[in-house]
């Protein structure tokens, strides 16, 4: 299937969904070098055209030419290789070096930038400080000035009370002089009446028009003693609400008063401050002067001590990995020795099943031996299976539906008991042997189990099968299996590369139980997903094949 995707230069939206992080990379990689590999075909065959149709060369044309070396070929200059080079010491030194530079000039600047950020603090709080001074400033004068329009009222009503006070003393002169003159008319009156007594009769119609006159004045003198009387009330209320107005002034001067000292106050505290804050300021800012300079010293130390600390990183990692190396080739010698044991008892136990087998049929007795037993016991070689396209036709690069999966099952993969688990009690699927499920189902399967939990599912995309895996971080792989051929591998797997390639499906499972699929992810399969349900997903996979067999659903 890879060799047709390569030839192809093209793979399906659905297959390539199937594909893990790690085949897709395969993948790109082999695509690439196909392209490239292309490339190359396409340039030589340029190349040749180009020299069957190069022309003469002109007398006096010119031309390029490569710089030829001792061998008669391209001179090369292989970086590295020169004494002047540099050595990979020598870079991998460099690198380090201006790694720990980066980091110590990183972590100075962040230093720097706080210290500007509480400098700019500082003086957006001495700022804020300077308004405040400039605002108690306007408010006292403010103050001030009102105290003094206050201070100029009191003293206009004061004037206007002292006005009042003389006017009030003149009328009141006024008005004594105006009783005198009136007591002085009623002892005129009196002596008038004195006299009336004496005169006769014939005065009484004289003395009527004076007593009228006399009545006369006395209702005017009662009507001018009423006003006079309403004057003074009007001048005593007034006097009062003078009084009252005068006693009101003097309280809110004293209240403006109180309010200056608490201004004066105020100020007085915020120039303090202020001068706390200068002193405050400058001292900080020779303290700075004074870091900066240790800090350049301590920058110096900083990238001394990042660079052990990457140097010291560097060899722990190069240590590490060559113990996980030598560890791998110790586990990769096992596993060889392990496989040259087991391929060597394979082919005893074949040797003596084929010579029992021939001593059974030369005797005749079959007895003693049966041909089901050799094979429940593996000691019988495998056959080959036949595999037989549908209607005689070649076989299509991938299913078109879920039947000609079915079918390809059942004439192909069940003859090489491919997901059946073979033992003395018979053939049964393997626990981890799945149907054709989609990949959100097997998900689901494995949503709530452990890390290294597995199954293995038919694909309904290409002729194979799709591994699918529980990692370590909660996240669900899958890996697409070709079984295309006669083998099993992963998908971009290298044939030549050692144990890529297995005969069998259960191989490649019982492999990977122990090598882990991919270098990066580390793999291993430890915990296989069973079936969920009353009716298995693999049951239209078994129907009506292998009657024949003891195979148990």
């Amino acid at each position: 299937m890879l060799q047709q995707i390569i030839k192809d230069m093209y793979i399906d939206p659905e297959i390539l969904a199937e594909l893990s992080d790690e085949q897709r990379e395969i993948l790109f990689c082999k695509m690439r070098e196909e392209q490239v590999r292309r490339w190359k075909i396409s340039e030589a065959e340029h190349e040749k055209k180009m020299k069957k149709a190069k022309k003469k060369k002109k007398k006096d044309g010119k031309s390029v030419g490569w710089l030829l070396g001792a061998d008669n070929n391209e001179w090369v200059w292989v970086m590295g290789d020169h004494p002047s080079d540099f050595k990979i010491e020598d870079v991998l030194e460099r690198e380090r070096l201006e790694k720990a530079n980066q980091i110590a000039r990183k972590e100075a600047e962040a230093a720097r930038l706080k210290e500007e950020e509480e400098l700019r603090r500082k003086e957006e709080e001495e700022r804020i400080l300077r308004e405040e001074q400039l605002r108690l400033a306007r408010e006292q004068e403010e103050i001030e000035r009102k105290a003094r329009e206050e201070e100029e009222r009191i003293k206009q009503e004061e004037a206007a009370e002292r006005e009042l006070k003389e006017r009030l003393a003149q009328e009141q002169a006024e008005e004594e002089k105006r009783r005198k003159a009136a007591e002085e008319a009623e002892q005129r009156l009196q002596e008038m009446k004195v006299k009336w007594q004496k005169a006769a009769a014939e005065e009484r119609e004289r003395l009527a028009r004076e007593e009228e006159a006399r009545r006369k004045e006395e209702e005017r003198l009662k009507q001018e003693e009423k006003k006079r009387l309403e004057l003074a009330v009007r001048q005593k209320e007034e006097q009062e609400a003078r009084r009252a107005s005068m006693e009101a002034a003097k309280r809110k001067r004293d209240q403006l008063e109180r309010e200056k000292q608490e201004k004066d106050r105020q100020a007085r505290e915020l120039a303090e401050k202020a001068k706390k804050i200068r002193l405050q300021t400058e001292k900080e800012r020779k303290a700075l002067e004074e870091r900066e300079k240790q800090s350049k010293t301590e920058l110096k130390h900083r990238v001394e001590q990042l660079y052990d600390g990457l140097k010291k990183t560097d060899e722990d990692k190069n240590n590490m990995a060559e113990k996980d190396r030598d560890k791998i080739e110790d586990i990769w010698k096992v596993q060889l020795r392990r496989s040259k044991r087991a391929d060597t008892e394979r082919s005893q136990r074949a040797r003596w099943a084929r010579e029992e087998i021939r001593r059974s049929r030369l005797s005749g007795n079959f007895e003693n031996l049966t041909l089901d037993e050799i094979y429940k016991q593996g000691l019988a070689p495998e056959e080959k299976p036949i595999i037989r396209p549908a209607s005689g036709m070649p076989r299509p690069s991938q299913p078109v539906n879920r039947n000609d999966v079915v079918t390809w099952y059942k004439d192909d993969q069940y003859r090489k008991q491919a997901g059946i688990s073979v033992d003395i009690n018979g053939s049964r699927p393997a626990k981890w042997f799945h149907g054709v499920i989609p990949r959100e189902r097997a998900n689901e399967l494995l949503q709530d189990k452990k890390p290294g939990s597995f199954l293995v599912r038919v694909s309904e995309k290409v002729w194979g099968y799709v591994l699918s895996y529980r990692a370590h971080d909660d996240k669900v792989k899958h890996f697409l299996i070709d079984a295309s051929g006669e083998t099993y591998q992963f998908f971009g797997a290298d044939p030549s590369q050692q144990h890529s390639v297995h005969n069998r499906l259960g191989d490649l499972i019982t492999y990977h139980k122990v090598i882990p699929i991919s270098e990066h992810g580390k793999e291993i399969l430890r915990e296989p997903c069973g079936q969920e349900g009353p009716v298995p997903d693999y049951f239209d996979l078994f129907e009506d094949v292998g009657k024949g067999q003891s195979t148990s659903l």
